[in-house]
């Protein structure tokens, strides 16, 4: 963990630039997030910690089947948009995990999400 930030990168999977991207499938996306939460003090941001996935400027995603637990930040992040459907999507991190966003939507339009469920941290 203490070698992560050193490559100076805040999130695991990105995917970036890549138009009609389908992503579907039954795996799992583990962030071990609670060896990240200890390490950062409560009440403090701790900027190091990763997103699990991030999608930027990737017009016509379509996300559907993947379980994501316990990431150490944001479970999804989606960025510069034009069009995505996330469907069928399963988010959870324990309620006391900090900052633990399911979904992270930013600069998009046109974005769907439907028949998933998100349950998360809470947000300081």
């Amino acid at each position: 963990m203490m070698n992560f930030g050193d490559i100076n990168s805040h999130t695991w999977l990105v995917f970036s630039n890549v138009d009609g991207l389908i992503v579907n499938g039954t795996g799992q996306i583990d962030g071990i997030g609670k060896s990240w939460w200890d390490s950062c003090p409560k009440g403090t941001n701790c900027k190091t910690r990763p997103a699990a996935l991030t999608f930027n400027r990737c017009n016509n995603l379509q996300l559907s089947g993947l379980r994501h637990v316990d990431s150490a930040n944001n479970h999804i992040s989606i960025t510069n948009y034009a069009v995505a459907t996330i469907s069928n999507i399963h988010i959870t991190a324990p309620k006391t995990s900090p900052n633990t966003d399911g979904i992270d939507i930013s600069n998009s339009t046109r974005i769907q999400i439907h028949d998933s469920y998100i349950g998360t941290g809470f947000i300081f």
